[in-house]
């Protein structure tokens, strides 16, 4: 045992000489923890951060509550087209006034949906989440009354959201 390194020689890591067209051809490595991934059946790629936020996307998709948006759209759609239909001034003045207006006409709705649902939030915070029935969560949440007299529109919202509360 003279002089002799437990370690290869340097010579052992000299790279090999590749020929340039491998190295442009060659596919990059594999890891199992990429988070995009091809599916064979589909012939795609598939994100599953995305696929995950369209499944739950789709369990929060309720038809009903779509239509009171849809209405309450319809209605904004309106008031707009009332007021500011003909209205040739400066675009950004003219949106600003149309952010006011209906800001204005929909904070009832906001200001009641927001207190509902800190009501709800408050009540059940102070009771045990995993002891409760379906049937008490939906008597709290219909036990919930507007503070205010709403338009048809505002209270088809607010019952859809009471509704989807209970999900």
């Amino acid at each position: 045992m003279k002089n002799q390194a437990p370690f290869l020689e340097v010579s052992s890591f000299v790279m090999e000489e590749v020929s340039q067209e491998i190295l442009e051809t060659s596919a990059p490595p594999s890891s199992p923890f990429l988070s995009i991934y091809e599916s064979e059946e589909a012939g795609g790629v598939i994100d599953l951060e995305t696929e995950e936020h369209v499944q739950f996307l789709n369990e929060l998709y309720d038809e009903e509550f779509d239509e009171a948006l849809y209405g309450l759209a319809s209605e904004a759609a309106a008031l707009y087209e009332a007021r500011f239909m003909h209205e040739h001034g400066d675009p950004r003045i003219v949106g600003y006034e149309a952010e006011r207006l209906l800001d204005q006409h929909f904070a009832p709705l906001v200001a009641e949906a927001e207190t509902m649902l800190r009501t709800l939030a408050t009540v059940f915070s102070q009771r045990d989440i995993n002891s409760l029935v379906e049937y008490e969560i939906g008597g709290v949440i219909d036990r919930y009354k507007p503070s205010i007299e709403l338009t048809p529109s505002f209270e088809d919202f607010l019952g859809n959201l009471k509704r989807l509360s209970r999900k």
